[in-house]
């Protein structure tokens, strides 16, 4: 009998609730806005992840929407600390 989700779904479904709730309430950056984690992909042996993310709260502008990406790049290792602390 075939699964009916494969583990990289499960666990990457489980990230972005995570991610979610980090950068909700962990990061405090004014920059940012309001942020929705959309989906996250996953490579197969887990070593990688795209993150698709929207704002919403911020203007509509090229210059804004890649300020509010820099932030989230800038802020990824303690994205990450706060995964691996979520996860032990």
């Amino acid at each position: 009998m075939a699964r009916e989700f494969k583990r990289t779904d499960r666990v990457a479904e489980q990230l972005q609730r995570e991610l979610a709730q980090i950068i909700q309430l962990e990061l405090k950056d004014p920059r940012l806005g309001m942020v929705t984690v959309c989906m996250v992909d996953l490579s197969r042996d887990l070593h990688y992840a795209t993150v698709y993310v929207t704002f919403m709260g911020i203007d509509e502008t090229q210059q804004a929407t890649q300020e509010a990406i820099d932030v989230l790049n800038e802020a990824a290792g303690f994205i990450r600390i706060q995964i691996g602390n979520e996860c032990e």
